[in-house]
Parts: structure tokens; sequence; C-alpha cells
């Protein structure tokens, strides 16, 4: 009869450190998804709309925004480009961003890596600009400047 209270009191002891287990590791789980959907869904996207980041950048103060259509990358052997849209200003730090449209998500794809370079090879310390720098890709679109840039863009 002892052996039998001993056994149960060992099997319930087991469980009860399951029912824990089971608890932390789902909470554990939920959090971890919890902030991989954060970092997804907060990403630092730019405007669609060419002309709604050109508007964005020109009241946040980048007075040279501007609009540049056409396929200027194609020296580079980039096709599909239907715009650029770029714009900096130096005070009160320098922030500057370069958003290339294209006319679908394949030719973004194939001029990824080598505006991915470009981007790193232009300047020798890219984070030197003001905010740090970021170089992106989401869809049909690419950019790359500084994280400030990115928000003005974005009218934030």
């Amino acid at each position: 009869m002892c052996a039998l209270v001993q056994l149960d009191s060992v099997l319930y002891a087991n469980d009860v450190n399951m029912k824990k287990i089971i608890i932390v590791s789902s909470v554990a789980l939920v959090a971890a998804v919890g902030i991989l959907l954060f970092f997804l869904l907060s990403g630092a996207d730019v405007p669609e709309e060419p002309d709604e980041a050109l508007s964005n950048l020109s009241a946040a103060g980048y007075d040279d925004a501007k609009r540049v259509e056409g396929s200027g990358l194609s020296y580079l052997g980039i096709g599909g480009l239907v715009c650029r849209v770029s714009g900096s200003k130096l005070e009160p730090e320098s922030e500057w961003i370069e958003i290339y449209y294209f006319k679908n998500d394949e030719a973004a794809d194939e001029a990824w890596d080598i505006l991915q370079r470009l981007a790193y090879s232009d300047f020798e310390n890219p984070d030197s600009h003001g905010s740090p720098f970021v170089c992106e890709k989401s869809g049909s679109v690419i950019w790359f400047g500084t994280e400030n840039a990115v928000s003005a863009a974005n009218g934030d």
C-alpha cells in the first residue's frame, strides 16, 4: 500500500511539472509569434505610389525631391524601371533616399542584387549620413537611404 501511495504522489508531481512546462512553453511561443509579427508588419516600407512618396518628401522639407521617369538604369542591365523618386536634405543632419519603382515584382527581383551593390558601394560608410542606412525591397519597389528619409517618404 505504501508503494502505491508513493507512486501516486510521484505521478502527481510529474503531472504538475508537465502542466507548468506546457504553460510556460505556450506563453513563450505566443510571445515569439507576436514579436515576429511585429517586425514583419512594422517594416519601414515606402508608399506604393511614387507621387505619394514625392509629396511626402516635399512636405517633410526635402526641397530637392524629384521624380524621374524612364529607364535610367539600362546601362547597368536593369530593365522594367517605371520611375525613380529621390530626395535629400542637409539640415539638421544629412538625410537622403532613392526609391525605384518597377513595372512588376519580377523586374524588381532582377534589379535587387545590382541596386543593393550600388547602394553600398557608392558610400564608403553609409551609416555616417544622419540616421542609420537602410536598403530594402518590397514587391516591385526598391529603396535605399537613411531611416529618417524613409519615414519622411511614408509621411511619418
